[in-house]
């Protein structure tokens, strides 16, 4: 029974340590995406911080590639939560107004969010926003 107690403590070592290097390797992703793990949650970018690479479908399901439309030009990315957010709305609709300056600097406006693509459209409704591109 000594050898079979031996064996299990072997394998439970094991999974400690692979369970380990694990986590190691996904504190090492998470963090390199911008998550702060010690406080449990993403930092987000800040102003002039490079954004990582998505790939991600517009209003129109067409796929928007970052590295792809910085091949080309600029990007401007903001982020917000939805039409139900009231705040969100009312930057959205202050930051619609520099767009086209944005635009004739070179930059593409790219605007993040977790909405359905109808939503979308009662955020640009709601906020006075047009569809630049």
């Amino acid at each position: 029974t000594n050898d079979k107690t031996e064996e299990k403590t072997k394998e439970t070592n094991k999974v400690e340590t692979n369970q380990q290097q694990t986590s190691a390797e996904d504190d090492k992703k998470f963090t390199k995406i911008g998550y702060d793990l010690e406080k449990g949650r993403p930092v987000g970018l800040k102003t002039g911080d490079k954004a990582p690479d998505f790939k991600a479908k517009d209003k129109d399901g067409n796929t928007v590639i970052l590295s792809e439309v910085l091949k080309e030009q600029s990007a401007v990315l903001i982020f917000y939560r939805g039409q139900w957010c009231p705040v969100c709305t009312r930057y959205l609709a202050e930051f619609k107004d520099g767009i086209p300056k944005i635009n004739e600097a070179g930059a593409k406006v790219i605007a993040i969010t977790p909405e359905t693509a109808a939503n979308i459209q009662k955020t640009m409704d709601k906020s006075g926003a047009k569809d630049y591109s």
